[in-house]
């Protein structure tokens, strides 16, 4: 019976939690009542070591963080968050869905080969492609339909890749961690050995069982010397995030998670993967690695806050990231390409509007972009949502001053 399925979904949950090579260190026990005596245990050495270092240990096989007490939720928690009310879909006048206020390009071939100037694109979700200094670096490549262990369940897209995967030069792939909306092994799978695969501890495992080896693995902190086809030195530096990953129920935090500081002697770039907000944290970013010219920072999948602000930041803490970082210009990632949390699919780009406007930005400074967008440093964003649909933004505000909100 397992073989049938395996073969019929190479990468369903079947293969994934009993092919794979992966540890299972949490017991049933762990997932119903936590584990607080090893979190308490990391959290007096974090104490001891103060904002200087923060770092995460490695206890019974899982990777426990300062924060694990707040990101390790609980077996009814989960419970509360299947069953609790979701808010309704936004609406505004003339707009069937507000899916379908999701600018997608048709990409620009001659932009993504150029290689004297630096550029960026997004292709959705926490999919960033940048090329500098002749370096070609793919983030957390999701090609697949579903980001799920199944191919037939699961959160779906809302909008197609807007290129093949086998269309783009790849030197080096960051991998923030291992969930299914940032690992997919059926992307993995066709980039393969042609790029570099730069991993949290942890995930190498998982690359090897399909075929991937050309990998290095980092803990917090370290770097990653990657040669540029002029000879100089590019580094590569893994950062803490406030996060937390697993593929199966009992193989929680068995790999490490995180975001990425790219430093070039063209310009310095912030991946942040997945994360909830943590000042330290950023500010100990930002003052040994920035400022960054350019930064990818979630918006989405943060609703309802009760659950999900020790996992996912909002757009407001999203602005904060970015000042904390000294970012110079950040684009919104993680949002408008799968049903993953309660917030409308269009939501995230109008909160960052608001959040900027708070905080004294302009969307030059922290924008969302269309998929398949591609800017040189210099250019001006040119698919911001709020700027572009200006009558939708103040529609909006007038939503929220009407509606309370239950986050």
């Amino acid at each position: 019976m397992l073989s049938s399925i395996t073969k019929k979904y190479p990468f369903s949950i079947a293969r994934s939690y009993l092919q794979q090579p992966i540890n299972r260190y949490v017991s049933v026990k762990d997932i119903v009542f936590g584990e607080d005596d090893e979190i308490d245990e990391v959290e007096l050495a974090a104490k001891r070591l103060g904002n200087s270092l923060i770092t995460c240990k490695k206890v019974k096989g899982k990777y426990v963080s300062p924060w694990a007490k707040e990101t390790n939720k609980k077996l009814w928690d989960v419970l509360k968050l299947a069953v609790h009310k979701k808010k309704p879909r936004l609406s505004f006048p003339n707009v069937k869905d507000s899916i379908d206020l999701i600018k997608i390009l048709e990409v620009n071939r001659r932009k993504l080969r150029n290689d004297s100037e630096t550029h960026f694109t997004w292709f959705g979700h926490a999919s960033c492609y940048l090329q500098t200094e002749g370096v070609y670096i793919m983030t957390d490549p999701l090609w697949s339909d579903r980001a799920s262990p199944m191919d037939f369940a699961g959160p779906k897209r809302y909008i197609n890749p807007v290129i093949e995967l086998e269309d783009l030069k790849i030197d080096i792939v960051l991998l923030s961690h291992t969930h299914y909306d940032h690992l997919d092994l059926a992307s993995a799978k066709r980039i393969g050995n042609r790029a570099h695969w730069v991993v949290p501890l942890g995930v190498k495992a998982l690359l090897e069982s399909v075929g991937i080896h050309n990998c290095t693995e980092l803990d917090w902190w370290n770097t990653y010397h990657h040669m540029t086809p002029a000879g100089t030195i590019m580094k590569i530096i893994f950062t803490p995030a406030k996060h937390w990953t697993s593929r199966t129920l009992f193989d929680r935090n068995t790999c490490l998670w995180g975001g990425f500081a790219v430093l070039g002697s063209k310009i310095k770039f912030y991946f942040a993967g997945d994360t909830a907000y943590c000042g330290t944290t950023f500010n100990l970013i930002g003052d040994n690695f920035g400022p960054f010219d350019l930064a990818a920072i979630p918006i989405g999948a943060y609703s309802p806050r009760w659950f999900m602000k020790d996992v996912h930041c909002n757009p407001e803490e999203a602005v904060k990231i970015h000042k904390d970082i000294k970012s110079k210009k950040s684009f919104g990632i993680h949002w408008a390409t799968f049903p993953l949390t309660d917030e409308d699919p269009i939501e995230p780009s109008l909160e960052l509007a608001r959040a900027r406007n708070l905080h004294n930005l302009t969307h030059e400074e922290f924008f969302t972009m269309a998929h398949g967008e591609t800017l040189h440093m210099n250019e001006l964003p040119g698919h911001d949502v709020a700027t572009v649909n200006a009558d939708l933004y103040i529609h909006y505000l007038n939503l929220l001053r009407t509606t309370p909100r239950d986050d």
